[in-house]
C-alpha cells in the first residue's frame, strides 16, 4: 500500500466515528427513537419529553437536566445514552426532584450524553444552569464547502420561545481567494424555530445567512460584511451563532489607507434594518484620520461619526460628532495633551442641541519628580433650544517643593434663556486659590481664598471666602488644629459671616482619644447658622470593645437665652475580624425658658442597633434598627425604622 493510498485510509478511519455519532444524534433526535427510549404507563396521560446533551466535565456528577420536579423515575423510566451506547438505570443516580443525574464513573469531557425524559409543564420548572452544550458534528465535505448539524439544548430562548434540544443545520465554506481576497460564507437553518402564535414562518424567516469580504491588512485594506438573522431564527438561535438575538439585517463597508507609518485613514459604514414590524433602522458612518505618533513625534487624531436612527413611525434622530485629539512630548519632562469637540443633533419633532467643547493640558516635572507643574484650559459652549450655556475654567497647580503645593482655579459659567418678553440671563463666576505648606513633620499650613459673584436679571451677589487652616502635632500626642474663613460681599443674612473653628484632640494612652472643639457660625450642607458650638468628646479601645460618647451645646444668637445640646453613648463589641455588633443612644436637649413649655420635656430621643457581617473580602451584610422618640408633648408616637443591607466591594 502507497502512502497516499494510507493516507487516504486512515482519513476514512478518523472520519467514521463522526459519522456514527452524526448518526446517533439523528436517530436520538428522531420521534421514533424518544418512544423507545421512554416508556409510560398506559393508564397515566401522555407528558411532553426533553431532551438534554452534554459533553462530560470529568467527575461524577451532578449534571444539572433542563427540568426540575419531574415525575417519579419509576412512572417514566428516562433514558440515558452516553457516547452512543445505553447506560444501565444501575450505572446512575437519578434525582427527580432536583433535576440531575449522577454517574457511578467520571464522564470524561471527551464522552457526550444524551438523556431523553418526561416531564409535567404543570408541576415541573427549569433548572437556572443546565449542563447542556452546543455540539456541532460534521457530516459531510466536499472540496472547501462542509456540512454540519448543531445540537443546541434545552432552554435556548427565553420566555414562551424557550425551547429543547434542537438541531440546527448549517453549510460554511473555507475562505475562498477572490480579487485579492478572500470570501468567508455561512448560512444556517433551524427548521423547528418556533413560529409566533402557531402560524408557519418561511425558509427566509427560520434562517441566518452571513458573507464577509476582505482584502489587505489591518492597516491598509477593504471589508465588507453581510449578515441577516430571520424574524424566527434571531430570537432562539441567532445569539449562539453570533448574529445578534434580535432579527435584523446588517450590512457594512470598510476602507484602511496607510501613506505613509506617520498618516492612516479610515472609513466605515455600517446600515442595519431591524426585520420587525415598525422596528425603523440605524446608520452609522465614522472617518477617521491619524497623523504622527510614530516615534517622539506628536499624534493628531481627528475623528467624524455621523449616528443617524429611525423608528417604525419614520421619526429621525441624527448626531454628527466631530473629534480632535492632540499629544505631544515636548520635552523629557513636558508634555501637552488636548481634546476638541463639536456635537450637532437634529431630529424631527424636538428641539436639536450644538455643543462644543474643548480641554487642554500642559503638564511639566522635574527629573527628580520634587517639582512640577500643570495648567488645564476647559471650554464648553451648548445651546439646548432657547437655552445657551457657557463654560470657562483655568487651573493652574505648582509644586514648588515635596512640601509647598500652590493650586489657583477660575470658573465661569453663564446661562442665557430666551423667553417671550425676552432674555432671562443667569451668570456665575468663582475663582479660588489654594497654598499647603508642611512646615515640619506633624505640623501644616493651609490656606485659601474663594470668590463667588452670581449676577441674573433680579438680584446680584457677591461673596469672598478666606481659609486659613493649622495643623500642630498632626497624628501625635496633642493634635491642634485652627480653621478661620472671612466672608465678604454684598450679600445679605448669615452670608457674609465669619466662621472660626478651633479642635484640639489628646491621645494619652494607646486607643483612648479626647477631643474638643470650638465654632463661631457653624457651616452645614452649605449653610450658614449663627450660633456657637461647643462640642466634646471620647474614643476608647479596650480589646475587643468599642466605646464612644459625646456632647455638643449650641446658642443661637437669633434666639437669646435658647440653647440646644446632644448627647450621645455608642458601644460596639467585635465577635471577631468579620463580625460588629454596636449600638448608639443620643438624647436632644434644650435649655432656656419658652412661656409655657417646660425645657425637659423638648428634645429628640434616637436609639440605634447594628449588627455588620463580613462575607469575605467582597461582602459585607449589615442588619439595623432604629427608634426615635419625640419628647414634646402631643407629639407623634415613637417611630420605628429596620433595615438589612448587602453590600458588594469591588
Amino acid at each position: 500500500m502507497t502512502r497516499a493510498m494510507k493516507h487516504k485510509y486512515n482519513h476514512f478511519l478518523s472520519a467514521l466515528p463522526l459519522v456514527f455519532v452524526g448518526v446517533t444524534l439523528l436517530s436520538l433526535a428522531s420521534p421514533q427513537a424518544r418512544a423507545q427510549d421512554t416508556t409510560a404507563p398506559t393508564n397515566i396521560a401522555s407528558l411532553p419529553t426533553a431532551s438534554d446533551l452534554f459533553a462530560g466535565q470529568d467527575k461524577l456528577g451532578p449534571y444539572s437536566l433542563t427540568w426540575n420536579k419531574l415525575p417519579p423515575k419509576e412512572s417514566f423510566k428516562p433514558s440515558v445514552v452516553v457516547d452512543g451506547k445505553v447506560v444501565h438505570e444501575n450505572t446512575y443516580t437519578w434525582d427527580a426532584e432536583k433535576g440531575t443525574i449522577s454517574f457511578s464513573e467520571p464522564l470524561k469531557p471527551a464522552s457526550m450524553a444524551h438523556i431523553v425524559y418526561s416531564y409535567d409543564p404543570a408541576s415541573s420548572e427549569r433548572n437556572n444552569a443546565p449542563a447542556s452544550a452546543p455540539v456541532t458534528v460534521p457530516l459531510l465535505r466536499a472540496g472547501s464547502t462542509q456540512l454540519q448539524m448543531t445540537a443546541l439544548p434545552g432552554g435556548v430562548g427565553s420566555g414562551k420561545d424557550q425551547t429543547d434540544t434542537q438541531l440546527v443545520w448549517g453549510l460554511s465554506g473555507a475562505p475562498m481567494n477572490l480579487l485579492g481576497g478572500k470570501i468567508t460564507t455561512q448560512a444556517l437553518l433551524a427548521p423547528d424555530a418556533r413560529t409566533k402564535d402557531g402560524g408557519d414562518a418561511g425558509l427566509w424567516d427560520r434562517s441566518g445567512l452571513s458573507l464577509g469580504y476582505k482584502m489587505g491588512s489591518d492597516i491598509s485594506g477593504l471589508e465588507a460584511n453581510f449578515s441577516r438573522a430571520g424574524r424566527e431564527f434571531a430570537p432562539t438561535v441567532g445569539k449562539t451563532f453570533k448574529m445578534g438575538d434580535a432579527a435584523a439585517q446588517t450590512q457594512s463597508l470598510a476602507a484602511r489607507y496607510a501613506l505613509a507609518p506617520w498618516f492612516r485613514a479610515e472609513w466605515k459604514q455600517t446600515g442595519t434594518s431591524l426585520l420587525a414590524e415598525d422596528a425603523g433602522n440605524t446608520d452609522l458612518e465614522v472617518m477617521a484620520f491619524r497623523l504622527g505618533g510614530v516615534a517622539n513625534l506628536p499624534s493628531l487624531n481627528l475623528t467624524r461619526t455621523e449616528d443617524g436612527k429611525t423608528d417604525g413611525k419614520g421619526v429621525n434622530n441624527n448626531k454628527t460628532t466631530d473629534r480632535l485629539e492632540l499629544s505631544a512630548k515636548i520635552g523629557p519632562q513636558v508634555s501637552l495633551n488636548g481634546t476638541a469637540q463639536k456635537l450637532e443633533t437634529e431630529g424631527s419633532g424636538k428641539a436639536g442641541e450644538k455643543s462644543s467643547e474643548m480641554s487642554l493640558q500642559l503638564q511639566a516635572q522635574s527629573t527628580d519628580k520634587s517639582q512640577s507643574a500643570s495648567v488645564a484650559v476647559t471650554g464648553l459652549a451648548k445651546e439646548v433650544g432657547v437655552t445657551d450655556q457657557e463654560k470657562n475654567g483655568v487651573a493652574v497647580t505648582l509644586q514648588a517643593s515635596p512640601s509647598v503645593t500652590i493650586v489657583a482655579e477660575q470658573k465661569k459659567e453663564a446661562v442665557t434663556t430666551t423667553a417671550k418678553d425676552g432674555d432671562t440671563t443667569v451668570a456665575t463666576e468663582q475663582s479660588s486659590a489654594q497654598a499647603k505648606i508642611a512646615l515640619a513633620p506633624g505640623t501644616s499650613l493651609a490656606g485659601g481664598v474663594v470668590m463667588n459673584s452670581s449676577d441674573d436679571s433680579k438680584t446680584q451677589s457677591a461673596v469672598q471666602a478666606t481659609t486659613v487652616t493649622a495643623k500642630v502635632g498632626e497624628g501625635k500626642a496633642v493634635e491642634l488644629a485652627q480653621l478661620v474663613i472671612s466672608r465678604a460681599g454684598s450679600a445679605e443674612g448669615p452670608a457674609t459671616l465669619d466662621t472660626t473653628d478651633t479642635r484640639l484632640a489628646l491621645r494619652l494612652v494607646p486607643g483612648l482619644v479626647l477631643s474638643g472643639a470650638l465654632v463661631n457660625n457653624p457651616v452645614k450642607d452649605g449653610k450658614i447658622t449663627e450660633a456657637t458650638r461647643q462640642e466634646m468628646g471620647l474614643s476608647a479601645k479596650v480589646g475587643s470593645l468599642l466605646l464612644g460618647s459625646g456632647y455638643a451645646l449650641t446658642a443661637l444668637a437669633a434666639q437669646d437665652g435658647m440653647q440646644t445640646g446632644e448627647f450621645s453613648v455608642s458601644l460596639g463589641l467585635r465577635f471577631n475580624r468579620y463580625t460588629l455588633l454596636s449600638g448608639e443612644y443620643t438624647d436632644g436637649l434644650f435649655w432656656g425658658d419658652t412661656e409655657g413649655v417646660e425645657a425637659t420635656t423638648r428634645g429628640l430621643r434616637v436609639y440605634t442597633l447594628g449588627l455588620t457581617h463580613d462575607l469575605g473580602t467582597a461582602l459585607n451584610f449589615s442588619l439595623g434598627g432604629t427608634m426615635k422618640q419625640d419628647k414634646t408633648p402631643g407629639a407623634a408616637p415613637q417611630d420605628y425604622q429596620a433595615e438589612a443591607k448587602l453590600g458588594v466591594k469591588f
